[in-house]
C-alpha cells in the first residue's frame, strides 16, 4: 500500500511540474503584447484668426509586441468637425522599441476670438489602453481691422483681385475694388498692394483697439505700362 501511495505521489508531483510549467510557458506567450505612449499627450496655442499651425506629437512602442495604431476620421479621409485639419501619417505601425513622429495640422479659419476645445482620439491595438485622447486647445487672439479702396491712378476705376499684404495677413481687393484685412490691435506697421500689370505701392498704419476697423486712404496704383521711375512706389 505505501509503495501504491508512493507511486501516485511522485506521478502526482510530476503532473504538478508540468502543469505550472506550461502554465507559465502560455503565460508568458499570452503576455507579448504592444504598450503604446504618446508624447506630448495634449496641446495648447495661441493662433491668429485664418492661421494654419502645425505641432508635432511623437508615438512610441514600449511593448514587446507589433504596434498598430489610427486616428478616426483621418484615417479614412473624413475629418472630424473642429480646428484640427490633418494627422499625418494617420494610421501606421510601429516596431517594438520604436516611435513615429506625427505632424498635426490646426486652422483657425472661420473662428472668432476665443478659446475652442477638440479632443484627438488615437485608436491602436493595446489592450490595455486601445484608446488614447489628447486634449487639444486653440485660443484664437483678438485682432483690429483695415479697410480701403484701390483704383487706377490713371482711370480712378477700382481694380479687383490686388493683394493685399500685412505683416501676419494675405487678401485680395473685391470686384468694386475694396478689401477688408486683420492686423494686431494699437500697432504701426505698413501694409503692401499689389497686382498684375500694377506697380507695388505701400502705406502706414496705425491700428485701432480690438474689433475696430480703421479706414485708410485710398491707394491709386500706377500702371506698369505708364512707369519709368524705380520699381516700388511709395504712399504715405
Amino acid at each position: 500500500m505505501r509503495r501504491f501511495y508512493r507511486i501516485i505521489r511522485k506521478h502526482a508531483e510530476i503532473i504538478c511540474f508540468v502543469t505550472i510549467f506550461l502554465f507559465t510557458g502560455l503565460s508568458a506567450a499570452r503576455s507579448q503584447a504592444p504598450e503604446i505612449f504618446i508624447d506630448p499627450s495634449f496641446h495648447e496655442a495661441w493662433l491668429y484668426p485664418d492661421q494654419t499651425y502645425y505641432w508635432t506629437t511623437t508615438i512610441s512602442n514600449i511593448g514587446d509586441d507589433m504596434l498598430s495604431y489610427s486616428f478616426p476620421g483621418f484615417a479614412s479621409g473624413t475629418p472630424p468637425p473642429g480646428f484640427i485639419a490633418s494627422v499625418n501619417p494617420s494610421s501606421g505601425l510601429v516596431d517594438v522599441g520604436g516611435s513615429m513622429d506625427i505632424l498635426i495640422e490646426w486652422n483657425s479659419a472661420g473662428y472668432g476670438p476665443g478659446i475652442y476645445l477638440q479632443d484627438l482620439i488615437c485608436e491602436s491595438n493595446d489592450p490595455v489602453n486601445p484608446l488614447v485622447i489628447l486634449p487639444c486647445t486653440m485660443h484664437v487672439e483678438q485682432v483690429a481691422f483695415l479697410s480701403g479702396l484701390v483704383k487706377d491712378s490713371i482711370t480712378q476705376l477700382p481694380i479687383p483681385g490686388i493683394d493685399v499684404v500685412t505683416e501676419y495677413n494675405q487678401t485680395q481687393t473685391q470686384a468694386d475694388g475694396t478689401y477688408v484685412t486683420w492686423v494686431l490691435p494699437n500697432t504701426m506697421s505698413w501694409v503692401a498692394y499689389e497686382g498684375p500689370a500694377y506697380v507695388m505701392s505701400s502705406q502706414i498704419y496705425n491700428s485701432g483697439n480690438p474689433n475696430d476697423t480703421t479706414l485708410l486712404p485710398d491707394i491709386a496704383l500706377v500702371p506698369t505700362s505708364l512707369f519709368s521711375g524705380p520699381e516700388n512706389l511709395m504712399v504715405t
